[in-house]
């Protein structure tokens, strides 16, 4: 009998004779990692048909065997012979690899760059944001301070322009969610983030941060603020966490959650009653009222609240406090709760939308917007709104952004946008407040470098190119329509110039016009997570459903068809004549002469078989990223980074040295043999980075929130 030698070398043969002759398609599984054979591609104009296998019944002792319809990869041949897929005894119809001798631990983990990059916070060269997303608004003395998805606006009365304070100034991150007036000892100005407390010093100009690092407090998700000056306190509500009360005068924190009383732990407003002492907070499930030791939860959708949603709340300096709904306002004085709508005002003007701001007026009159720009000013005792704005004049009505605030600076209402900034309302004509900005969004999903050295970024609003990141010259956007691509949140650049852009399906650009193309033209897939270029000029688009490779006339696809463990591909990188494959749930797969090796878990001692990105470094290892952390891999032997566990969303070589973002740990750049964390407390614009890219003159970061930061090269 043949021994296992002899067969390995005998089936080797066979597929180099299979290749020679037309380019065949076969899956083989030997002694190592399984292997996916691919013909080598030639540009041809002949479009690639559909490859299927389809495993017919076999008794289990024996080797299951399977024809499929032979397709070459694009070339001059339009047929090939029958192949057979064959998938070794025990297994399921995708082949299991085999496990792989126990891989021992590199002597080091990467060398030394020459020279070594130094990475301090006085490279961050400049953070690039949007501030016309504003989450809310609070008056202090003359000045209007805007928390907003791309860090704080302090606007002077009467000023052309605000100051504007990022991550580089002091903040834990750029995307604000509140701000609250609190000039009590030690406060000032406090924001709320992702990253906690952020509390500016009027006196001093200086800010400070609070998170539970530092103090009592019990989370980051701050989402909503308020100052309690008479009871010498400062609340402070969490997403998904309660509230937290810090006492000023005993200098200590108190917490509020469902096991102490609150409704629901996830919190969308706060309000303080001093005249029953009482604390109001609101939720999507309802709205509690916490008055010393006891407690009364109003649950949405029961009377007396007979609505699925509070999303404001204001209290009047008598003790009458408000609630704001949707299509309407709740009046409690008391234990006495009086509902206001448009079917229950006497003109009919109320707004209909949720309500998302009100301000109690000096004459008791309630100040309230929707969320569509309809503002009234309500008189309880006319039953009416005796000013009003209807929607359809406001300036901040989709598609401008929804009004997210109101407040009243003396009697001039304000109200702010989610992305159009804040509009002043009893001015003539009504003024929408411009906010200069170079970046539009703040949610970067890709960044590129082309050709020419320019910066592509790929954000929620849509594609735009940078001219000049780090000057004075404005970015130059790509116009909504010019590209017809929808939800881009891969970039790659085009050797030839120009750029590649994935999302639901994928466009290029060579320089001049676009071109797009989808499952119709021959993708694998409907959503493109990566794209790479591979020694030969090919284009490699990893999908949800297999890789697609592109010669620049068609595509030829690896899918589960073909074999693949699993073909949700989420990263690729080239290495001279190697395409490595990130896939979700399949691992690692290597191609390379013309086959697909696969590494995971159980053959190689992967981390995850969830790989989230890929980058060769200049000794031709792999740095792997996957959702449970970083390891270098290099002739099939894994090593982990015992520094970095957290999820891997980007990495890149830069000079020699490595970039590792990551999902909510900021990024890690290696030092040396070492590597220096970098976290928001440095600059970052969030903890979670997206994308890394380097142009010229600094290496750029991108945000799953709060824009951009530039570090100097």
């Amino acid at each position: 009998m043949p021994s296992p030698a002899f067969r390995l070398i005998s089936a080797a043969t066979i597929l180099l004779l299979l290749a020679a002759l037309g380019g065949a398609i076969v899956w083989t599984v030997q002694t190592r990692p399984a292997a996916l054979a691919l013909p080598t591609p030639r540009p041809t104009s002949t479009p690639s048909p559909t490859l299927t296998a389809t495993p017919p019944p076999a008794p289990a002792a024996a080797a299951h065997t399977a024809t499929a319809t032979a397709v070459p990869y694009p070339g001059p041949d339009t047929q090939q012979p029958a192949l057979t897929v064959r998938i070794p005894r025990g297994s399921t119809a995708a082949p299991a690899a085999t496990v792989a001798p126990t891989p021992q631990p590199a002597p080091s983990l990467l060398p030394a760059p020459s020279p070594t990059p130094v990475f301090s916070a006085a490279a961050l060269r400049r953070v690039e944001t949007d501030a016309r997303f504003v989450n809310a608004a609070a008056i202090f003395e003359d000045t209007l301070w805007l928390a907003t998805e791309g860090g704080a606006l302090a606007w002077p009365a009467g000023a052309d322009t605000p100051v504007h304070y990022t991550s580089v100034d002091g903040l834990p991150g750029n995307r604000l969610t509140a701000v609250a007036a609190c000039p009590l000892p030690g406060l000032g100005i406090v924001f709320g983030g992702d990253g906690g407390l952020a509390i500016f010093d009027p006196a001093r100009a200086t800010w400070r941060q609070l998170n539970p690092a530092n103090s009592e407090m019990r989370a980051l998700d701050v989402s909503a603020l308020a100052c309690d000056l008479e009871g010498e306190r400062l609340l402070v509500g969490y997403a998904a966490n309660g509230i937290d009360i810090y006492s000023v005068a005993a200098d200590a924190w108190r917490r509020l959650d469902r096991s102490s009383g609150l409704g629901a732990n996830d919190v969308t407003a706060l309000a303080v009653d001093n005249v029953r002492d009482a604390i109001w907070v609101a939720s999507s499930q309802g709205v509690t009222r916490a008055a010393g030791p006891d407690s009364a939860f109003f649950p949405a959708g029961d009377p007396p609240l007979d609505t699925l949603r509070v999303s404001a709340l204001a209290v009047a300096p008598s003790g009458m406090v408000w609630l704001g709904a949707d299509g309407a306002v709740y009046r409690v004085n008391g234990e006495t709760w009086t509902r206001y709508a448009a079917n229950s005002t006497s003109d009919g003007t109320f707004p209909n939308g949720a309500i998302t701001g009100m301000a109690v007026a000096a004459d008791g009159s309630l100040w309230v917007a929707d969320s569509d720009g309809a503002v009234c000013r309500l008189s309880a005792i006319q039953n009416r709104c005796v000013e009003s704005y209807v929607a359809h004049m406001g300036l901040a009505a989709p598609p401008n952004g929804p009004v997210t605030d109101l407040v009243l600076d003396g009697e001039q209402p304000i109200y702010t946008t989610f992305g159009d900034g804040h509009v002043l309302l009893d001015t003539d004509p009504r003024r929408a407040v411009p906010v200069e900005q170079r970046l539009n969004g703040n949610r970067v999903y890709a960044l590129a470098v082309d050709n020419a050295g320019l910066l592509w970024a790929a954000t929620e609003t849509g594609l735009q190119r940078f001219s000049d990141p780090g000057g004075s010259t404005r970015l130059a956007p790509i116009a909504p329509g010019e590209i017809p691509l929808s939800g881009g949140q891969v970039l790659h650049p085009r050797p030839l110039g120009g750029m590649w852009v994935g999302g639901r399906g994928a466009s290029v650009f060579d320089g001049e016009v676009w071109k797009t193309y989808t499952m119709r033209d021959g993708l694998a897939g409907e959503q493109v997570q990566a794209i790479a270029t591979d020694g030969q000029g090919r284009t490699w688009l990893g999908t949800e459903q297999g890789v697609s490779i592109w010669n620049g006339e068609t595509f030829f696809n690896i899918t589960a068809a073909q074999g693949l463990p699993a073909a949700d591909i989420r990263a690729l990188a080239a290495a001279s004549d190697i395409m490595w494959i990130g896939s979700w749930g399949g691992g690692l797969y290597r191609f390379t002469d013309n086959q697909v090796e696969v590494f995971n878990v159980e053959n190689t001692g992967l981390p995850s078989d969830r790989i989230t990105a890929l980058a060769v470094l200049p000794d031709g290892d792999l740095l792997l990223g996957a959702d449970a952390g970083l390891v270098r891999f290099a002739d099939g032997a894994v090593t982990p980074v015992a520094s970095i566990t957290a999820p891997v969303t980007a990495i890149a070589v830069i000079d020699g040295a490595a970039w590792v973002a990551t999902e909510g740990a900021g990024v890690y750049v290696q030092q040396g043999d070492g590597w220096t964390q970098v976290t928001p407390a440095d600059g970052l614009p969030a903890a979670t980075i997206t994308a890394i890219a380097a142009t010229a003159e600094a290496v750029w970061l991108g945000g799953a929130t709060g824009g951009l930061v530039g570090v100097a090269r």
